[in-house]
């Protein structure tokens, strides 16, 4: 149960993903005393953050060599982090508050691979009545999605314009399309 929990930690992506889906079945589909659950629960809690060097990385690739001179400010740490990235506080130029959402290297491009790993690692503690198969086709769909940042950025731009008459009830964020990249 410990090396499969580091393996799942450490694979990020769609291993944390499964575990946020799990997480919220219910007790007759997963129940707590099961191996399962067990596994699904540490890997929620014990997620590894970005390295410093990697978040730098990221960071560079996304938005080019001088990245820090389209802020005004940058918080390392993040604020939080979740199955496939991570988000930090920063300040546009303009001195705008935003959240730099910034994901994992590799997560897009291991999908299916991950998913594959998970089936193996995962089919024999799957308890009956769980359609593991089912979920992973479906984790697949919400990954590929999840993973598109610039389309994410679209859909929050187009839910500004939807609710734009209903403010101050509701309140979307400006997208900061100087600050976005693929990733």
């Amino acid at each position: 149960s410990d090396r499969l929990t580091l393996a799942l930690c450490r694979m990020r992506g769609a291993a944390l993903k499964l575990g946020q889906l799990l997480s919220i079945q219910d007790e007759h589909v997963i129940p707590k005393d099961s191996p399962l659950r067990a596994v699904i629960d540490r890997v929620r809690e014990e997620a590894e953050q970005m390295p410093t060097d990697q978040l730098f990385t990221v960071l560079r690739d996304n938005l080019g060599e001088g990245w820090r001179e389209k802020l005004e400010g940058f918080e390392e740490a993040p604020l939080a982090a979740a199955s496939i990235g991570q988000v930090h506080r920063a300040k546009t130029l303009e001195g705008m508050p935003v959240a730099l959402k910034l994901q994992y290297p590799g997560v897009a491009d291991s999908i299916d691979s991950d998913i594959s790993t998970l089936s193996f690692l995962l089919t024999p503690l799957a308890p009956r009545g769980l359609f593991l198969g089912t979920a992973l086709k479906e984790l697949r769909v919400a990954m590929v999605a999840e993973t598109d940042y610039r389309a994410e950025a679209r859909m929050t731009e187009r839910m500004r314009e939807l609710l734009a008459s209903s403010a101050p009830a509701f309140r979307v964020p400006r997208v900061a399309w100087e600050l976005c990249g693929d990733r």
